[in-house]
């Protein structure tokens, strides 16, 4: 049976306008079956509410890439934005700031000479709604902190429920302490009691050790990492925020992930390619913009 596969995410996965060279318009060459719900600017809220929909037709040979973009991020109700301009994921500028714990919109403090339409709206729709989302955030505040390791858990719940292929990206930190990677790896291996069980855990699921948001940050050359303190993170040049060689890097990943059989010699996961390229090449004025950076 053919293989359908289901990507879930943000803007590291986003297909429009994206060239051949994109890790996902080259997974869909080996699986023409392949569904892109991935959204620049969306969270978890938005990639969840799509995949729920979908979890009763799920098939044992699915496979579901999920990339886990900042909790924070809220897909709010009867968002006048998206019809206006197609634009969901401005939205992302409202955000939850955890250092001052209050709500703040990125474009606030933009200069003027840089704040469009889009912005504008975004700013009016920022105070117009802002004592109901500070409401929402205070309410589900250690939800939304924890939220990372119930989603990490539930997708490896339905892998082995579902006996499925599941593999997740992180793409920031988490914003709170929390169980780590590590621990999180080591307790879905660990809790199974037969060999069977443990087989298929380790075939299924694999969460990856890496943030794809420093990755893609790191892609900066080092000594001209310290730029990035004066960046309001306008436009990135590049496609999903990866360059070409990484492109190739994360779709070879995914096929490593795949192709894993238990009791059999595997290729190693590959390493992700880091500082390489100028900041100015990528961020610079003469940069060609294609996605609003998260």
């Amino acid at each position: 049976m053919e293989n359908k596969v289901l990507i879930f995410g943000d803007s590291y996965a986003d297909p429009g306008g994206c060239p051949e060279y994109a890790w996902h318009r080259r997974l869909k060459n080996i699986f023409p079956k392949t569904h892109n719900f991935a959204e620049s600017g969306t969270g978890p809220h938005y990639a969840f509410d799509l995949f729920y929909n979908k979890l009763s037709n799920l098939k044992k040979d699915n496979i579901i890439i999920f990339l886990l973009s900042d909790p924070f991020r809220i897909n709010w109700p009867d968002n006048i934005l998206s019809s206006d301009w197609g634009a969901r994921g401005e939205l992302s500028a409202v955000q939850w700031d955890t250092q001052r714990e209050e709500l703040i919109c990125v474009y606030s403090d933009y200069p003027e000479n840089l704040i469009n339409s889009k912005h504008m709206k975004v700013i009016n729709y920022y105070n117009e709604h802002k004592k109901e989302m500070e409401f929402f955030y205070k309410t589900y505040m250690k939800e939304l902190q924890f939220s990372s390791e119930k989603n990490i858990s539930f997708l490896y719940a339905i892998s082995q429920a579902l006996n499925l292929k599941v593999i997740v990206f992180e793409l920031f930190p988490r914003k709170s302490p929390g169980i780590s990677k590590h621990e999180l790896l080591q307790q879905r291996t660990s809790s199974q009691h037969y060999t069977r069980n443990r087989k298929m855990s380790r075939a299924n699921f694999h969460l990856c050790d890496q943030f794809l948001g420093d990755i893609s940050h790191n892609e900066v050359y080092k000594d001209e990492l310290y730029k990035y303190a004066t960046n309001l993170r306008q436009g990135d040049s590049r496609v999903n925020h990866f360059s070409p060689e990484n492109h190739t890097i994360m779709f070879e990943y995914i096929l490593n992930f795949l192709n894993f059989r238990e009791g059999v010699y595997n290729k190693p996961f590959p390493k992700f390619k880091q500082h390489f390229r100028h900041y100015d090449d990528i961020w610079g004025p003469d940069a060609k913009f294609r996605f609003i950076y998260e």
